[in-house]
Formats: structure tokens, sequence, C-alpha cells
């Protein structure tokens, strides 16, 4: 029942933020809540022959309502909060000044007004009615010290009661505000807990999109690095077969030219020798694929560091290649032959590796679509060993990075590209398996319009 009292109160600008929601039904609640003690009071007022306070309980009750009905009207929360502070002000003046001065358990409700503004507003407008209960009871102090007390206004015989029902009152009153707050506080963090649920539901949904984005383009470039000499086995095996039949149309004839089967046994020797070569390639290509995936994600090995770079360089490239035939970039690689094996994550790191190449052949691309004729796209990628770190560089000269998001590069669900050409994770991700999984470094240096480069860090081994 007080739910949908509330909830009718509520103004429906209001509804769209959490936070201001739970502000709006505090503040309804206590205005109601006002309404009702004042309301409540009259009657002990006449009871106590309290005069003609019940009038002024009466007139603060009506205000209070007025005051709920303006918020649900769209009257800005702030001036709402003022105005009831205003009448609960005026009322407890009036009571106080016909209820013997300070010794009136008004007086209470005057102290306790900054408290009230603080729960229903914030701290600068609390201050205002902090100044404005210090200037009342130190004026009403002032005044009974000099003039002496005010005189009382309702029979000396219910005083003692009228205090202790008042106190009473006061308490509960605060105490209703309080589980009030509290009520809100405690809807507030289970809506909270629950948006974080649904928020690291979201996060990992899109991990598993970034991973299975990468897969994809990793399953792209491997078919198209094995589709190569796969095309030279089977164009050499058609060619084989073509020799085959030819060579038995020469051995059926009575006259046979020895130099002709010689000619055709010396292709065919030639073509074998073409296919075992591509055939070991292919198997290279799979056998390596193999041994990376072999370690499990976190599982660190030696690993050449330049094969390993190289081979993800080409996968990227056909991947890419894949997508956008008209897609085409001067790779150049500068591989430090004394690099040796690295202690790494070959499944890890070759993600990031698979990250940042498909980033620099996409900045590169979308400079070529710009800038059309003139503009010769490279992507170069060298290893270097200083010291006891290993570098990994990866440069283009594309689009860059617009220096007002430099900072944000490596944030999660941040990216540059249009809407749903980019997760925002692959860099964040990258990131953390260069930092985090191997206790290494990933920084970026670009500059808009000249291109991009990044450097991976890693301990050597």
């Amino acid at each position: 029942m007080l739910n949908r009292l509330v909830n009718f109160f509520v103004p429906p600008q209001e509804t769209q933020r959490a936070d201001r929601l739970r502000l709006a039904r505090i503040r309804i609640i206590v205005f109601l809540l006002s309404a009702f003690l004042n309301l409540l009071y009259i009657g002990s007022a006449l009871q106590y022959q309290f005069h003609p306070v019940e009038y002024v309980l009466l007139a603060n009750a009506l205000l209070c309502l007025v005051t709920a009905f303006l918020l649900k009207w769209g009257v800005p929360g702030w001036v709402c909060v003022h105005l009831h502070m205003f009448n609960q002000t005026t009322s407890a003046f009036v009571t106080i000044v016909l209820g013997s001065g300070l010794e009136s358990p008004s007086t209470v409700g005057i102290v306790l007004m900054p408290i009230l503004a603080l729960l229903l507003s914030d701290v600068r407008n609390s201050l205002v009615w902090l100044v404005v209960s210090l200037v009342f009871s130190g004026g009403l102090f002032y005044y009974e010290s000099t003039y002496g007390p005010l005189p009382s206004h309702f029979d000396e015989p219910y005083r003692l009661t009228y205090l202790f029902s008042s106190v009473l009152g006061v308490t509960a009153a605060l105490f209703a505000c309080a589980l009030v707050f509290y009520h809100e506080k405690a809807r507030a963090v289970d809506t909270l807990i629950r948006t974080n649920l649904e928020l690291i539901g979201m996060q990992e949904q899109l991990i598993q999109k970034e991973k299975m984005a990468s897969l994809g383009e990793l399953t792209a470039g491997i078919a198209h690095e094995i589709q190569n000499p796969l095309n030279f086995v089977n164009n050499f095996s058609d060619v084989s077969g073509e020799l085959v039949e030819e060579l038995k149309e020469t051995l059926r004839t009575p006259e046979q030219d020895p130099s002709l089967v010689t000619e055709i046994l010396h292709d065919l020797t030639q073509n074998l020798e073409k296919i075992h070569h591509h055939g070991r390639r292919a198997d290279s290509i799979v056998k390596g694929m193999l041994q990376h995936s072999r370690a499990s994600g976190g599982e660190k090995q030696p690993t050449r560091l330049n094969d390993l770079t190289d081979e993800y360089l080409r996968i990227a490239y056909h991947g890419f290649r894949a997508k956008d035939k008209a897609f085409n970039v001067t790779l150049t690689t500068r591989f430090d032959p004394q690099l040796g094996k690295v202690n790494v994550a070959p499944q890890e790191l070759g993600r990031v590796l698979l990250n940042l190449f498909n980033n620099a052949f996409y900045a590169t691309d979308q400079k070529r679509k710009l800038q059309q004729n003139g503009y010769l796209p490279e992507v170069t990628v060298s290893t270097q060993k200083t010291g006891n770190r290993v570098e990994i560089r990866v440069q283009d000269n594309g689009t860059g990075v617009p220096a007002a998001v430099k900072q944000k590069i490596f944030q999660p669900f941040f990216t540059t590209k249009p809407t749903g050409e980019g997760t925002g994770l692959g860099l964040s991700l990258s990131y953390d398996i260069v930092t985090k999984g191997h206790g290494g470094e990933l920084s970026m240096e670009s500059r808009e319009g000249e291109g991009t480069e990044f450097v991976i860090r890693l301990p050597a081994l």
C-alpha cells in the first residue's frame, strides 16, 4: 500500500536513473510522513488545549502534501526540499514561541533540521539549514537570556505529557526517516548487485566474442596458409596425371621415342619433388600450430620468438586478405638473429600479436581508402634483445591514433572503430596478457595521420 502511494508521487523523469529514483522516493516518504505526524499532533494539541497550534499543524500537514504534489508535477527536487524545510522551520518557530521558548520540545525539531536537509538533499543545502538552525537557536537563546523566558500558551498540567509525547514523536520520526533511508539504500545496493552481475555476464560474453573473433581470424589465416601449398600439390598432381597418361600412350606406340619417355619421366620427377616440398610445407604449418595449441592458455615454454612472430604475421595477413581481396601491404621484418628462445605462453602471446597485426592492417587499409593514390601501406615488424629484455615492435604508416584518446586505448570496451566493427576488448586483453601473464610491458606511440607503433617488452629467458 505504502509502496503504491509513494510510486504515485514519483515524477516520471526521475525513473530513468536508479540514484535519482531512490532520492525521490526518500523525499516523498518524508513529505508524507511529516504530513501524517502533523495530523497526529493536532489531536494532542486539542487534548492538551495547546491553542492555536492545531491550526499551524493543519497548515503544515497540507503544505507537506502540496510539496509532494509539486514534486510529482515536475518542480525541481531541491526547490521542494527547501520549501519543505521552510514549512517545518516555520511550524517549529510558531510552536516554540507559543510553547515557552527554549523549554519547548519543538526546539529539538529546529536542531535536527540540518540532518533532515542532509537526508533529503546534499551537503551544500544542509549547510544552509545548519546556519538557519544555529541563527534561530542562538537568537532565541540571546532573547531569553536578555528578556527572560517566553510565556507558555498551554495549561501547565499537560506540560510534561506534551513534552514526553513530542520527544517520543521526534524520536519516532527520526527512526522512521532512518528506516526509510536504510530501506532505500538496501534497494539501491540490491539493484547495484544485480546490475553488476549483468555487466559481468555481458563482459564475459564480449570477451568470449573477442576470443571467437580472434579464433576466426586465426582460422582464416591458417586456412589460407595451408591453401597455398595445397593448391600447388593439387596442380602438380593434375599435371602429373596428364603426364602419366601421355607416357602410357607413348609406351603403346610400336615406335617408341626414348627421348620423349625420358623427358616425361623427368617432368614427373620434378612434379613429385614439388608435391613433396609443398606437402612438407603444409605439414610444418599444421605441426607448428599443434605445437602452440598443446600448451594451455597460461602455460609457458621456451619459444623461438622470431618464428612465432613471423608465423602469426603471415596468418594475420592472409586472414585479413580473406576478408578483403583488394587489401595489400608491404611487410618488412627485421628479426634479431641472436634473440633465441623466450619463455612465453605461445597461444596467449600469439593472440596479442594477431591483434596488433590486425590493428596495423586495419589502420593502413583505412588510410588507403581515404587517400586513394600515392599512398603505399607498410607494416614493419622487428624483434630485438636489449639487456635482460626482449622487444617486439609493430609499426605501421596508417591513420594513427588521435591524441585525445591515447590514454584510453588500453581501456576495456574502448575502440576507435565504427560501431559493430570492434568490441573494444582486443587491446585490453592484450595488455593484460603481456603485463599480468608475462610480467612485461605493452606501450604505444602514435601520431594522427602518420602511423602507430606498439612495443611489447618481455623478460628474456
